[in-house]
């Protein structure tokens, strides 16, 4: 009895870890943005990182169901859009008790996030960003993705509060990028992309409308 039930828990955790990994990259690939770390946060899916891990390492075995998306979930992992950054306010929304910016405000909100992420994209720091894998293995995807889907949307974000409410940006960055040594961004993130959210405040400036 104990073998079977081993063999339920294991084939219940596969199937888990297939309903995670499709529905992360379905809805990447049609623009509703979430940065990773997000998405397996205890106020979203409650995954964390480990179930995360797992459902990532399972592309590999199946590659040819998601090649007729892949190249929307790489575009969108580097190419901001306003729908996007629309999408991943909504999901904050949602998700932090104390939203800092007011419905009278909102336009103008997402419309500064909108010039912070087109002035990122125009910049020289850009095409080094593009050219930079930030991601630790497997989040790859065998080589497929350099970085993290909903990365500039969140910097382009913590630009806008910034700019409107700066303690309601520290609340929101500690909500995106949680300070713990093992929170599940440090662990989808390589050296390089760790270091890049630890000097967040710079780049911010840098392009700030």
């Amino acid at each position: 009895m104990g073998f079977v039930s081993l063999f339920l828990r294991k084939g219940a955790e596969t199937y888990e870890s297939h309903v995670l990994l499709t529905t992360y990259l379905v809805k990447s690939s049609i623009n509703h943005i979430e940065p990773l770390w997000l998405f397996s946060s205890k106020n979203r899916t409650g995954a964390g990182e480990r179930k995360i891990r797992k459902a990532f390492e399972n592309y590999k075995d199946n590659e040819t169901v998601f090649s007729s998306i892949m190249s929307n979930v790489q575009w969108n992992s580097c190419n901001p859009e306003n729908s996007g950054i629309e999408s991943l306010i909504s999901v904050l929304e949602n998700n932090i008790d104390f939203w800092p910016i007011e419905q009278d405000e909102k336009q103008e909100f997402i419309q500064l996030a909108g010039q912070w992420a087109f002035a990122f994209t125009q910049s020289k720091f850009y095409h080094t960003y593009l050219t930079t894998c930030i991601l630790n293995e497997p989040y790859t995807m065998n080589g497929e993705l350099k970085h993290p889907i909903g990365m500039i949307e969140s910097f382009s974000i913590l630009a806008a509060l910034k700019h409107m409410n700066s303690a309601g940006k520290e609340m929101v960055q500690k909500h995106l990028f949680p300070k713990q040594e093992k929170a599940d961004w440090v662990m989808i993130l390589n050296d390089k992309g760790k270091k890049l959210v630890r000097n967040l405040d710079p780049l911010l400036d840098k392009f700030s409308p």
